[in-house]
């Protein structure tokens, strides 16, 4: 059926492929209009099947794929003069971009083209005549025998070597990847294989460096990673001693705070014990007087009263510690009213504040009651009050600090603001960011509002936005 197809087209013009009976001789004015040059314009666009069908076809389009050595089958049909196949025959192997080696069943070489020239460096009359063995690398040498009759005894249009590296032998002793592809071709001497060869080496050269890239890549993703996990550690030991700092200071403040109401009520203590004896040895003598006995009484009665007032006020900054102190080195969760605790905090932050001129206004009400993590609340506090204090307001300022707290639906909104100098718009997208500071080498260590952050989003599970103008202060607003 092939072969009366091919006598079909031989002889004929090429335009029987892509043009109706119609077209031929639009086909043939168009070709007489551009001879020697590109096909395609005045051409048609589809090409015709012998049954009446059609095909798409683009004369000018060439699709580019990756070059692979294909089996070649070349057959010419046996009408014509002899010579003339054999000379089409010549120029077909030697048009080839591949390089071509003909073998008979006994491994020599019948015939070469050009490109094998080329590819391994022999002449022509070197190769012709040849076993092919001596384009074998010689670490493979003694096993391509056995192949090459077992391919004769089933020989078939395949690929050689399918799944493995294959190598030609250069003149100059040089080993040169290459792909083979292999059609037998049967004539009246026996059997022939065509042998297509394809040079592979920018390839292999194309696939080692990728293969090098992906390596160094891929070491460079882990070299990353490793750094990024040591990042994290030392970001986490960072935090982490920042939390203690600030539990620290914390500690310095409360036991300063504690000292006062502490001294006063020692003091009110030794008074009321020196009243004691002189109204014990006035007892003794018989010397007490009703009037000296109820100055007594009232002194008894005021110093008690300033011991209690001052016993009071440190139980509740130890109380308040207490609780800050806990909550702040703990993540677990458990019921608070968000006001009472909010008082508690700034109550703790107190010492802080006494040097300073700024006070700490606070609107929540009283019925909020929620199932959070207080450390992280109190953290979140304690940051945003000691940013403010530090960064916003001028030395010797009186500054206003706000909370104001809101419930929307199930959700809680504090919003935290000072009447500051504000952000910048410069610095304002990165003031979340870890180890950002505008006070390098002034105790700022770039991580309160970082701490603020994470504590919101992965402690509390909200949200925080920040809005600020210069010269108008800064607002915080967390959603939790």
């Amino acid at each position: 059926m092939a072969l009366r197809r091919r006598r079909q087209l031989i002889g004929h013009p090429s335009a029987r492929l892509y043009l109706a009976a119609g077209e031929r001789v639009c086909g043939s004015q168009a070709r007489q209009a551009s001879p020697g040059g590109r096909l395609g314009s005045g051409w048609p666009d589809r090409a015709h099947r012998s049954h009446g069908g059609s095909l798409p076809w683009n004369p000018r389009r060439r699709r580019r794929r990756r070059k692979q050595a294909v089996p070649m089958a070349i057959n010419f049909p046996s009408a014509g003069p002899s010579d003339q196949h054999d000379e089409r025959f010549r120029l077909v192997v030697e048009a080839s971009p591949n390089a071509i080696l003909m073998v008979n069943a006994e491994g020599i070489i019948t015939l070469v083209n050009r490109q094998t020239e080329q590819l391994f460096g022999y002449a022509r009359e070197a190769l012709l005549g040849q076993p092919v063995d001596v384009l074998v690398p010689l670490r493979i040498r003694e096993h391509h025998p056995r192949l090459r009759e077992s391919y004769f005894t089933r020989p078939s249009h395949r690929p050689m070597g399918a799944g493995r590296d294959l190598f030609g032998l250069t003149s100059a002793g040089r080993e040169v990847p290459i792909e083979i592809g292999l059609s037998p071709i049967r004539t009246e001497e026996g059997v022939f294989v065509l042998a297509s060869i394809i040079d592979i080496t920018e390839r292999k050269r194309g696939e080692q460096a990728l293969r090098d890239l992906n390596h160094s890549l891929e070491t460079q993703v882990q070299e990353t990673q490793r750094a990024l996990a040591q990042l994290k550690v030392a970001q986490g030991q960072l935090v982490q001693a920042e939390k203690m700092a600030s539990l620290g200071s914390l500690v310095a403040g409360v036991a300063h705070e504690i000292n006062t109401p502490v001294g006063v009520g020692v003091t009110a203590a030794s008074h009321l014990q020196g009243e004691v004896r002189a109204m014990r040895l006035a007892a003794r003598d018989n010397k007490l007087t009703k009037a000296q006995f109820e100055k007594l009484l009232l002194s008894f009665e005021q110093a008690s009263d300033i011991i209690l007032i001052n016993l009071r006020r440190a139980a509740d900054l130890i109380k308040s510690f207490k609780l800050v102190a806990v909550d702040q080195s703990s993540d677990e969760q458990r019921r608070i009213n968000l006001k009472a605790y909010i008082e508690e905090v700034l109550l703790s932050l107190r010492p802080k504040l006494k040097a300073s001129r700024h006070r700490i206004e606070l609107d929540c009400p009283d019925d909020i009651e929620i199932l959070t993590t207080p450390g992280a609340l109190s953290q979140i506090l304690t940051n945003l009050v000691v940013n403010s204090v530090t960064h916003a307001f001028e030395p010797d300022s009186a500054g206003r600090m706000t909370i104001r707290v809101s419930r929307q639906g199930e959700r809680v909104e504090l919003c935290f603001s000072d009447d500051g100098k504000g952000i910048s718009a410069e610095n304002l997208p990165r003031i979340f960011d870890p180890f950002f500071t505008t006070r390098r080498g002034q105790g700022g260590t770039g991580l309160g509002l970082n701490i603020v952050f994470n504590l919101v989003h992965q402690t509390l599970g909200g949200s925080v936005e920040v809005a600020s103008t210069p010269g108008q202060g800064t607002r915080f607003t967390l959603r939790f």
